[in-house]
């Protein structure tokens, strides 16, 4: 009886040390991988073309697009950490791309991980004399100091992306 006892005890032990070594493994730390950001700039430059008949006004109707502009982009290295420290002074990561003067498109390849990334887009100024559309003559073309168009100049604005994806902004200097 007193050796079943100390079979039944060590079996016991031998149990208890197999559950309590049942351990989850731990998730592995999100891998640096990169998204897309692409889309539009245009600019609304003569607004005498933007008609229909009429003379009717549309903005952007036919779209010009700005030349020898950039986007510059920013992330703070804080946000591509699987595991951050906020006692830690992380860098900001940043790039430019071109905007095409042909079309106006863009596209950028920034750095991302699996849960979100906010990338922050800086527009260069942008000045220049903008023909207006004039109503009651809608045949001239006015070009005048207090038409200087310049908007979006150190303007930003922040969007959030993921690895693997691609997402689209589209923007307009008015």
């Amino acid at each position: 009886m007193k050796r079943s006892r100390t079979i039944f005890g060590v079996i016991a032990v031998v149990a208890g040390a197999l559950v309590s070594c049942n351990k989850t493994e731990p998730v592995p730390p999100a891998t640096e991988g990169s998204a897309t950001i692409s889309g539009i700039i245009t600019a609304d430059l003569i607004q005498w073309n933007d008609t229909i008949t009429g003379p009717i006004y549309i903005p952007q109707l036919y779209p010009e697009f700005p030349s020898n502009k950039n986007i510059i982009w920013t992330i703070n290295e804080f946000f591509l950490d699987p595991n951050p420290d906020p006692t830690f002074a992380y860098q900001n990561r940043s790039g430019s791309v071109a905007i095409s003067s042909t079309n106006g498109t863009y596209s950028i390849t920034v750095p991302a991980i699996s849960s979100v990334v906010p990338v922050t887009l800086y527009f260069d100024d942008y000045n220049y004399n903008q023909a207006i559309f004039y109503a009651p003559n809608p045949d001239s073309v006015v070009y005048d100091g207090n038409d200087l168009l310049k908007v979006n100049g150190g303007t930003s604005v922040t969007i959030n992306v993921v690895a693997g994806g691609s997402f689209i902004y589209n923007d307009i200097y008015q």
